[in-house]
């Protein structure tokens, strides 16, 4: 198999193992379910031969979480924290602020920022289930793994390694081709555009 043998496959699954490793490197693993049988990964380059995968212990599936996310809403008047916390500070040196601190109560969270609201928005990671895949990219000179594009314009990749806490490893996505080009810059071959004795 190949990844010519991507295209026009549907992505049913995303699956990904990740695996933190203190003060070291984050590593991660990304399997994708296409047709809902067959398991593979994101191939490394245009024309690389990929391999069935095997699906072990510790991955799930990106799908797995709601298709909506809770976005809790603070500080409605757009206070910065240097005016909150200066703000904080005099009503702690003010009389009242001073009396209350002598009974032993405590300010806690500034208002600013207790919520006050909630809204519900989809989440995106949900927009790559179900499309076809219709084309891969390659970036000229990358040991980086191809970008994935659906029908309906998304990008994703896998980063299998990244710095502990950055949360860089796992799966990148962009909503369309002009954020991806964003991003990493136009110097980017596609698989559409590539000959098969180029290929080779």
């Amino acid at each position: 198999m190949t990844s010519l043998d991507l295209i026009g496959r549907v992505v049913t699954d995303i699956k990904i193992r990740y695996q933190p490793e203190a003060y070291g490197l984050d590593h991660a693993e990304v399997i994708l379910e296409l047709d809902h049988v067959l398991l593979t990964i994101v191939p490394y380059g245009l024309d690389s031969d990929i391999g069935v995968s095997q699906l072990q212990d510790g991955f799930e599936s990106i799908f797995s979480e709601s298709k909506y996310q809770n976005v809790w809403l603070v500080n409605p008047l757009k206070k910065t924290i240097n005016f909150v916390v200066q703000e904080q500070r005099q009503i702690a040196q003010s009389f009242w602020g001073r009396l209350k601190r002598l009974f032993g109560i405590h300010p806690g969270i500034p208002k600013d920022y207790r919520p006050y609201g909630v809204e519900y928005r989809e989440n995106p990671l949900h927009n790559l289930k179900n499309q076809t895949i219709i084309d891969l990219l390659a970036y000229e000179d990358s040991t980086d793994k191809c970008f994935i594009e659906l029908e309906n314009g998304m990008l994703f990749t896998e980063i299998q390694t990244a710095p502990n806490g950055t949360g860089n490893a796992g799966l990148h996505w962009f909503e369309n081709l002009q954020s991806l080009k964003k991003r990493y810059g136009t110097k980017h071959q596609r698989l559409s555009e590539v000959s098969p004795n180029e290929s080779e």
